[in-house]
This record gives C-alpha cells, sequence and structure tokens, in this order.
C-alpha cells in the first residue's frame, strides 16, 4: 500500500516536471521561430556559421554526408517499421505499435505544418543538392531527436542496469546532436533552425510518451 502511494505521488511529479518542461519546449521554439523570421541574420548563426567552416574539409564534408544519413527518411522508416513489427508480431502489442507509428508519421506532419507556417528560406550556397522546402524547423534535426527520446523511452521500460540505460540514452542524443549539426555543416539549415528542431522534437516527444506509457501499461 505504502509503495503504491509512493508510486503514485512520484508519478504525478513527473508529470508535473514533464508539463513544465513541455512549455518550456513549447516557448522556446516559438521565440525561437518568431526571432528567426524576424530578425535576419542572427548572431548565433553567423557564430556556429563561421566555426563550422573553420573545421571545413574535403574529408570531413564526406563524413557529415554519411552522418546526415542516419537522420532522413530513407534510414529513420525503415527503423520504425521494425519497431512497429517486433511489437506487433513478437511482443504482441498491437496499440503499443500503432501508437509508434503514430509517433513518427505525425511528427513529420507536424515538421511540414510548422515549416508553412514559418516559411524561413534556407541558407545560400548549400554544400549538397536536391534539398526542397523551408528552412525553419530542421526536419532531420526534429526526426533524430524524437526517434533518440522514443528509443531511450523503450530502453528506460527494459531491465537493464541504470549505467547502461544512460550509457544507451548518451549514444541516442549524441547521435541526434551529430546529425543537427550535420545539417549546418552541409549548410541546408541555419543553426537556429537546428534548434528550432530540438524544441519541437521535444515538445512532441513529452506528451506522446505520456500517451505510450499509458498505453503500455493498458496491454502490459
Amino acid at each position: 500500500m505504502t509503495s503504491a502511494i509512493c508510486n503514485n505521488k512520484q508519478l504525478t511529479i513527473l508529470r508535473f516536471v514533464s508539463f513544465v518542461f513541455f512549455l518550456i519546449m513549447l516557448f522556446a521554439f516559438c521565440f525561437t521561430g518568431y526571432i528567426a523570421t524576424h530578425h535576419q541574420p542572427l548572431q548565433f548563426d553567423t557564430i556556429i556559421f563561421l566555426w563550422l567552416q573553420s573545421i571545413r574539409s574535403s574529408f570531413m564534408t564526406s563524413c557529415v554526408i554519411v552522418i546526415t544519413f542516419f537522420g532522413s527518411r530513407y534510414f529513420l522508416f525503415p527503423c520504425y517499421t521494425l519497431l512497429v513489427i517486433y511489437y506487433v508480431f513478437f511482443r504482441k502489442k498491437l496499440w503499443v505499435g500503432i501508437a509508434i507509428a503514430l509517433i513518427g508519421f505525425l511528427g513529420n506532419e507536424l515538421l511540414y505544418l510548422m515549416q508553412d507556417v514559418y516559411q524561413r528560406i534556407r541558407p545560400s550556397n548549400p554544400l549538397i543538392t536536391g534539398v526542397t522546402g523551408y528552412g525553419y524547423p530542421s526536419g532531420h534535426s526534429l526526426a533524430s531527436f524524437v526517434f533518440a527520446g522514443l528509443m531511450s523511452f523503450i530502453i528506460w521500460q527494459k531491465h537493464f542496469q541504470t549505467k547502461k540505460k544512460l550509457t544507451f540514452t548518451i549514444l541516442l542524443f549524441f547521435y541526434a546532436t551529430m546529425i543537427a549539426l550535420s545539417r549546418s555543416y552541409l549548410r541546408v539549415h541555419y543553426p537556429s533552425d537546428v534548434l528550432g528542431g530540438f524544441f519541437l522534437a521535444m515538445s512532441w516527444l513529452i506528451p506522446c510518451l505520456w500517451i505510450l506509457y499509458f498505453v503500455n501499461k493498458k496491454y502490459h
């Protein structure tokens, strides 16, 4: 009985903290978007671009092109597909599989909606071709942080040692950060676009992971 009360109290605190964090991330996304679209150029973007230019080389560019692939739909769509197959056919959790699919799919639709809202033009002179659409927020940044957050959530539900969970979480968010930086290195997004992608990813993840938590708990 006492254990159940403690668990409910901890859950209530976690809800409150996550709600506050959600509001902070949502405000940061909207504020960054407003500043980015009404006050160009941003000093923040200029400073980061200059730093990235200072470390640029043909070898580095080749490596970054490989890194940025792991934030594309060509990599993430198969990953989501495998996750859905695992939960639907192996864990027999249909609704968890559906929830994961919707997190990825609706997150992508949210991206396009926000890009149409802000309509920020991408940087000039990109290092790669074939990139279209508006710049704020960065799709690769959003997608990679959403995927990193989702995978971290799944890992923390497993019976691993806390040290291993922390290690996996750090590696996943390092992966997402490298992908986000790769977009500015390749000059297909301003650094503030990448930051906006992170803010929107966190805003999207918080309600989604709570829904996934209760769906997983109900169909345990």
